[in-house]
């Protein structure tokens, strides 16, 4: 687009909008409707070739329309989760789940959508097994799911894993049911 073309497009849009103001209405010959002519400068403002050109605002308006996509999908996605930021594992497994990859792949696509954003992947194992094996195990389960995530295009920049082991237990009954609830890999945004 010319330069001409440009401020012309921003002369029309000040003309129109001054004159939904309430001040004095402006004419096409940049005089007031008082008759005054104080403006020196010289627009040769041609309506006709301002809405003629396509590209005047429609860009801006593009550009705005998909921001506003992204963020509301982002927000989509963020609800979409909220309820998802644990991830459940067999006893003694670290393989990622069928139940889980749904979820995951909803926290992958935020990630991806969200490139400046970090998680913590914080892996857990039940109380069974030795404080050692259920380090290493729940270090494997945080891996695993690392591991799934980058397979969905999250960069591994914004992916820290912490290993828990046995020490921070999310139920601490002695049934399989409270067991089943500490084999876990918690996911948490900073």
């Amino acid at each position: 687009m010319s330069k001409s073309l440009l401020i012309k497009a921003i002369a029309l849009t000040a003309v129109v909008a001054l004159s939904s103001c309430g001040g004095p209405a402006v004419k096409a010959d940049n005089t007031s409707s008082t008759g005054n002519n104080n403006d020196t400068t010289n627009t040769d403002l041609d309506i006709e070739e301002v809405k003629m050109d396509p590209l005047v605002l429609p860009v801006v308006d593009e550009a705005a329309e998909a921001k506003m996509k992204a963020e509301q999908k982002a927000k989509m996605l963020m609800d979409a989760i909220a309820d998802n930021m644990t991830v459940y594992f067999k006893f003694d497994q670290s393989a990622v789940t069928a139940e889980a990859r749904d979820s995951l792949d909803l926290h992958a696509e935020y990630l991806n959508l969200n490139m400046d954003q970090q998680v913590v992947l914080e892996g857990h194992a039940d109380e069974r097994g030795t404080p050692e094996y259920n380090l290493g195990l729940s270090e494997r389960r945080a891996n695993a799911v690392a591991a799934y995530l980058r397979l969905q295009g999250v960069n591994k920049a914004q992916i820290s894993i912490i290993a828990m082991g046995e020490e921070s237990p999310a139920d601490f009954g002695q049934t399989n049911a409270a067991h089943a609830k500490n084999r876990r890999v918690e996911v948490i945004y900073q």
